[in-house]
């Protein structure tokens, strides 16, 4: 039984591991790319004003929501981030 438990925790763990920095190791940018990741959400003033700035001084950027898909969200746990936009 002990046996067991220990396997599913260690189980449970490595997944979380794995989920944890999967975004870090997954994002391969092109060489040539310049685009910056910015992990925002939708409903927040300050991610919208940076969107905006970065967009008015033609700055290229690549943006992630963090609510919503498996990708912004896992890219925001990998960055250890605690707020947006980061």
């Amino acid at each position: 039984m002990k046996q067991r438990l220990l396997l599913t925790l260690l189980l449970i763990a490595t997944s979380l591991f794995i989920l944890d920095h999967a975004e870090a190791y997954a994002h391969k940018p092109n060489s040539n790319s310049k685009d910056m990741a910015l992990y925002t959400t939708t409903w927040r003033a300050y991610s919208n004003s940076l969107r905006i700035h970065l967009n008015n001084n033609s700055i290229p950027f690549m943006e992630q929501d963090t609510e919503k898909p498996l990708s912004g969200i896992v890219g925001f746990w990998a960055f250890r981030a605690r707020g947006t936009p980061v």
